[in-house]
């Protein structure tokens, strides 16, 4: 990630599509604004959970790969198991981006990880730590 300067922000612009509204940097790269009375909400780790989710898993659902609805992440691929995107603290020694619980109960509680490399999205699981690969898809293709 590139280091981004005070008077560069300058140069920045905002753009409103439907409801929401995205900084746009002088390399033409969007980013999400997230709502500032956000804390106010009962749910808020849940709001930024789903938010997060969107931007990672952004390709995926474009392709049709995932569906991702009311806050909840169906894998066709994996017999259309469905996840909640699980709030963690960003630790950058982690190569895992995200984390994915399971809604329904299961006896070894399934959780995905979510590892994005340069070609690919790779996801481990399904219990915590796993070093599985439960499903894989290349980056960028149709």
């Amino acid at each position: 990630m590139d280091s981004i300067y005070l008077w560069e922000v300058f140069n920045f612009r905002f753009e409103k599509i439907d409801d929401d509204i995205f900084l746009i940097d002088n390399k033409n790269n969007r980013y999400k604004k997230i709502p500032g009375d956000l804390f106010e909400y009962e749910y808020w780790s849940d709001i930024v959970a789903n938010f997060v989710g969107t931007i990672v898993l952004d390709e995926l659902i474009n392709r049709g790969e995932i569906i991702l609805e009311n806050g909840l992440v169906t894998f066709p691929a994996l017999d259309n198991k469905t996840f909640r995107i699980q709030w963690q603290a960003y630790d950058p020694r982690v190569r895992r981006n995200l984390y994915l619980e399971s809604v329904l109960y299961t006896p070894n509680n399934e959780i995905l990880a979510l590892e994005i490399r340069q070609n690919e999205y790779v996801f481990y699981g399904y219990r915590y730590s796993s070093t599985n690969i439960v499903w894989s898809v290349e980056r960028g293709s149709p």
